[in-house]
């Protein structure tokens, strides 16, 4: 069992972490260094008197206050200075949010550009903004799109581009992923969307660094195995394996792997930096059995993690393990008496002390707790059996651990992605050691890529391969009998189950009475908090309108029947837009025909237009909610809509139908909302 004691960095780095979680996302932030230095100020003071008058409770007490204060006020000042905006020379200080004028801007592409069906992605770094008839030195990155075909781009190319910055917006729909504040998190604040002639070359940067030499050996290691002959799903694959280049890797397979529970094969992770680690690990251990080079060892571990980093372009999730596992190994190397814990905690306060964010990162937060249920969940359950023989004890072993990294990440990968894969156990023992080999034989592709029989060999066994791995992962892509989908797991789902799952361990642990009663109360009061939930939804009434580009998307919820309206989605829309809200409710959705221009349930009545023509007839249907889109026609002088409760304006709709009903709204005092300034609409019964 875990000792407090024995881990003194958690003190550390829950004060840390809370005020991460209370600065960074409040209105605190404004004032964060007032905050700090009042704090600091104080926490100087109560040291002071800690230090004179030793042994008084008073004084101990208050110094430890003041110490978790002053770490709770120190993630402020790291978010602080995290955040490019409060760089005086950032370019979005000398823009004009409000203006529609385009700007002109020396960029360099920083990443490799990614290439869509109809356009380009293309990460870049500003460099110069023209302003006042002289350029100016500015700093920032932000991402290009351009039209697919009409140029190539590569690593380290300078343009000169002309266009207007477009700010980086929420996403508005409930329960979907939020990209805007993914974006942000990462410093990026606009995007350019360039029409063809807006954008040239003007030249290639030859400034070295770290960071871009690691860049552009991803970009060649990407260009070498797309000219390779590699097949579509091999090369995205491959790319994906070695440096984490996984943009290219088609939806649908991602589908698969994530139904199989094997998605963290297809990007380079801890995993593969694990695989390293154990390798020269195990090559050591047959000449140094006694432990005489660990110094050696302690260098050439860490020295080859950090060059994967540097190839993989810095990869976070790599860059993460890489930390990670270097401290373990210090720890083990020069601290006998080293805690691996401790040292896991020391890890995740170096990386949240370089970028606060990451705490909302839910790779930051699986990876932990992956390696974290494994480290202490895994000599406990390999010790329940010991195999005899070595075939059985690498089952036995991968299972466990498996298992073990599973269990701990179950509340979380069950909040955030609602599905459950029940064969990840097996999948895990098939395709885990399949992309191994296929990552080593593309590393094999690579030295061997000057001969063409070696590498039309390789290139033959690696699509062969690929498509293996992709069948059997998708052997288990069906619902209910391959993956359990739309599970509905509410925020005080997620703390019951984690809280379930350590007093489940304390109790194995132990074994002692209270802690199994206290474990029995646990899940007696979680299956009432549920069935009052579900009780709760059954009972209320709800109409959201969907934040869409083109297309109208509402549904209708009334006691247990979901009704959705509105235009059919591909299944990437609604896998975006409308599975995330279903799966926080019920799944049984009654599907309506187009033609919803009224619909009305028990004390729901919605009335939608979307064509030119009168609005005279609103007044007999006298709709609660009335919804404008597409081409509705702007409303009459001597319209009444004394019933209508709400005005909902779709994205679709033109800016001046929007203003008129926004204006005939404030003129008659009813309530109006504007999916495209405003985001999805939510309308309780209560409302």
């Amino acid at each position: 069992m875990l000792s407090w004691k024995a881990i003194p960095f958690a003190k550390i780095l829950l004060p840390y972490m809370a005020g991460i979680i209370c600065i960074c996302h409040s209105g605190l932030y404004a004032h964060t260094h007032h905050i700090f230095f009042s704090v600091f100020g104080v926490w100087l003071l109560s040291f002071l008197f800690h230090k004179l008058r030793k042994g008084r409770a008073l004084e101990r007490w208050s110094y430890i206050v003041c110490t978790n204060l002053v770490l709770f006020a120190a993630a402020g000042e790291s978010a602080w200075l995290y955040d490019q905006l409060q760089d005086q020379e950032h370019y979005s200080h000398f823009i004009n949010p409000v203006s529609a004028a385009p700007c002109y801007f020396a960029v360099t592409i920083n990443d490799i550009p990614v290439r869509h069906a109809d356009r380009q992605k293309i990460p870049v770094k500003i460099d110069a903004l023209y302003q006042n008839h002289a350029w100016k030195s500015v700093s920032g990155k932000t991402f290009l799109y351009i039209p697919e075909g009409s140029s190539t781009f590569q690593l380290n190319d300078q343009l000169i581009i002309q266009g207007v910055p477009t700010s980086v917006q929420k996403t508005g729909n409930p329960y979907e992923f939020d990209y805007g504040a993914f974006l942000k998190a990462h410093n990026i604040f606009h995007v350019f969307y360039l029409k063809q002639g807006s954008y040239y070359l003007a030249g290639k940067n030859t400034s070295w660094s770290l960071g871009n030499l690691g860049t552009q050996l991803k970009c060649k290691t990407v260009e070498i195995l797309r000219e390779s002959g590699l097949s579509q799903e091999a090369f995205s694959i491959c790319a994906a394996l070695l440096v984490g280049y996984d943009d290219e890797i088609d939806g649908d397979v991602m589908s698969v792997f994530s139904h199989s529970g094997t998605l963290h094969v297809l990007s380079v992770s801890g995993l593969h930096t694990g695989v390293l680690y154990a390798f020269i690990m195990w090559c050591f251990g047959l000449f140094d059995k006694h432990n005489r080079y660990k110094r050696l060892r302690c260098f050439t571990v860490i020295l080859s993690m950090f060059l994967l980093v540097c190839i993989t372009g810095f990869a976070p999730a790599v860059f993460r393990a890489a930390i990670m596992l270097s401290l373990v190994l210090v720890g083990k190397t020069f601290f006998r008496n080293g805690n691996p814990f401790n040292t896991l905690l020391l890890s995740a306060f170096i990386l949240l002390l370089a970028d606060p964010y990451l705490i909302s990162d839910l790779g930051f937060l699986l990876s932990y707790m992956a390696v974290f249920g494994i480290m202490y969940l895994f000599p406990l359950l390999n010790r329940l059996y010991s195999p005899r023989y070595k075939p059985l004890k690498w089952l036995w072993e991968s299972s466990v651990l498996s298992v073990s990294a599973t269990l701990f990440t179950l509340p979380v990968s069950l909040y955030y992605f609602h599905q459950f894969p029940t064969w990840f156990l097996l999948s895990n023992l098939i395709i885990i050691p399949m992309s191994i080999g296929i990552m080593l034989l593309a590393i094999l592709l690579l030295m061997v890529s000057k001969i063409a029989l070696l590498k039309s060999w390789l290139v033959f066994i690696i699509n062969k391969l690929t498509i293996a791995m992709i069948y059997l992962a998708g052997i288990t892509d069906k619902p209910g009998a391959g993956y359990i989908d739309n599970i509905p797991f509410e925020v005080h789902d997620l703390m019951y189950c984690s809280v379930l799952i350590v007093l489940l361990l304390v109790s194995f642990s132990k074994k002692r009475f209270r802690y199994i009663a206290l474990t029995g109360f646990i899940a007696i009061s979680w299956l009432c908090v549920s069935i009052f939930s579900f009780v709760r939804n059954n009972e209320k009434s709800e109409v959201i309108v969907f934040k869409t580009r083109t297309k109208i998307s509402l549904v209708i919820k009334h006691r247990s029947a979901l009704y959705y309206l509105g235009d059919s989605l591909n299944p990437a829309e609604n896998n975006r837009i409308i599975k995330p809200y279903l799966q926080h409710d019920l799944s049984c959705v009654y599907a309506c025909m187009p033609g919803y221009n009224y619909f009305k349930t028990g004390d729901i009545s919605l009335c939608c237009i979307k064509e030119k023509g009168s609005v005279r007839q609103l007044e007999a249907l006298a709709p609660a909610i009335l919804l404008i889109a597409g081409e509705a026609p702007c409303p009459d002088s001597t319209l009444s809509l004394k019933y209508t409760k709400r005005v909902i304006v779709a994205a679709n709709t033109k800016n001046k139908t929007t203003e008129a009903w926004r204006k005939f709204c404030a003129e008659e005092g009813i309530r109006f909302h504007a999916i495209r300034h405003d985001g999805a609409c939510i309308i309780h019964s209560f409302d």
